[in-house]
């Protein structure tokens, strides 16, 4: 599990979340590891498996269909954005995710009263 504090909240992620790096990639959490660079000096990392976009829109909801991907990389902890992303799975049954299956990402803002 991360937490880190972004201006005047926390933020905690943990493995299988879905996070937005870079500048509008998504991933998901596999694993979460530190590095001493120096003595006494460590940084977090985090393993992340792609998520690709699709040009495919939900019929029923209007929301965008992503795809799990196959591609695997490691992101330090400042390359993540502080923004929880609400991305649910369009099957059925239990297990893991694997590569190509699809997923919703519900970008809806929701508030409460």
């Amino acid at each position: 599990m991360i937490s880190f504090r972004n201006a005047e909240r926390r933020v905690t992620f943990k493995c299988d979340d879905f996070i937005e790096y870079h500048t509008n990639s998504i991933g998901r959490i596999e694993r979460v590891f530190t590095h001493e660079v120096l003595t006494g000096h460590r940084r977090l990392f985090m393993t992340l498996t792609s998520v690709d976009y699709t040009d495919r829109i939900d019929d029923l909801t209007g929301l965008h269909i992503l795809r799990i991907g196959t591609q695997k990389s490691i992101i330090g902890l400042p390359t993540s954005h502080a923004r929880k992303l609400y991305i649910v799975p369009m099957r059925s049954g239990f297990g893991f995710l694997k590569p190509d299956d699809d997923l919703l990402f519900v970008d809806w803002r929701i508030t409460f009263l």
